[in-house]
């Protein structure tokens, strides 16, 4: 195990902190917040069988989070509800689920992370994992950016839309279940709605608004480990606080 104010741990909260805020970007400029909280909530079952089955939880919440975003896109596109309805309805029944499912004593750790108990074999797959992700938000930038803002005219110009959609998907379900063990379930979305929330009151386009995103995100991960240590709180709670202070100066200085 990592001691909390040890070096990987920092290190790994960075990388999740930094792939939240860029796909917080997109998820905040396509009204997606609610997904994004909800696909936290899924990762619940999936952690459970995967304890009650004695694998690793971070395998069952991946494996159930790209079955749930399978299953979400195939239904939307056989059915006139928004996305967003969809996901309302089955990813909160998935974490009352999980709640009935996952033994008490892993409970709390589940819902709201800890990061202390972080092993190697998670650590390099956060690392390795998150890297990739964020590697593979800045290849499809341009062709997110388009999608979001107009997909017609990205469809126009060549760029296939749905698998666009369902890549984008992937990468927010990946990140979700890289930052349980460090955020919790239940705080994995505010990580990712608030930086790009604030860095939106402050900024005027979308270059800014990715660069100020990254800043606020990795800012309230390191400043929130920094204060569950010195202070003895829970990582999760500590880091989404520390991100909703960020939000409100920026609601003070909002352009």
């Amino acid at each position: 195990m990592f001691d909390l104010i040890s070096g990987q741990v920092f290190i790994v909260g960075i990388v999740i902190g930094a792939s939240a805020a860029l796909l917080g970007v997109f998820v905040i400029l396509r009204r997606m917040a609610l997904i994004s909280d909800a696909l936290s909530h899924v990762a619940l079952p999936g952690m459970a069988i995967a304890i009650v089955l004695g694998f690793n939880p971070f395998i069952g919440a991946a494996a159930l989070l790209a079955v749930a975003i399978l299953g979400v896109f195939w239904v939307g596109r056989r059915v006139t509800l928004a996305t967003e309805t969809i996901i309302g309805v089955f990813f909160t029944a998935a974490l009352a689920f999980g709640l009935l499912l996952i033994p008490r004593e892993d409970l709390l750790e589940a819902l709201f992370g800890d990061i202390s108990q972080l092993t190697f074999a998670n650590a390099m797959t956060a690392l390795v994992g998150g890297g990739l992700i964020a590697v593979l938000i800045l290849i499809f930038f341009r062709d997110f950016a388009k999608v979001t803002f107009s997909a017609d005219l990205a469809f126009s110009e060549g760029i296939a839309v749905n698998q666009t959609n369902l890549l984008f998907l992937f990468l927010l379900a990946g990140t979700v279940a890289l930052g349980i063990k460090a955020i919790g379930t239940l705080l994995m979305g505010a990580l990712i709605i608030i930086p790009a929330a604030a860095a939106k009151n402050l900024s005027s386009g979308l270059r800014m608004m990715t660069i100020l995103s990254l800043i606020i995100g990795v800012s309230s991960v390191l400043v929130g480990f920094l204060f569950s240590k010195f202070f003895g709180l829970p990582p999760g709670p500590a880091v989404v606080l520390v991100g909703s202070v960020f939000f409100i100066i920026s609601l003070i200085f909002r352009k």
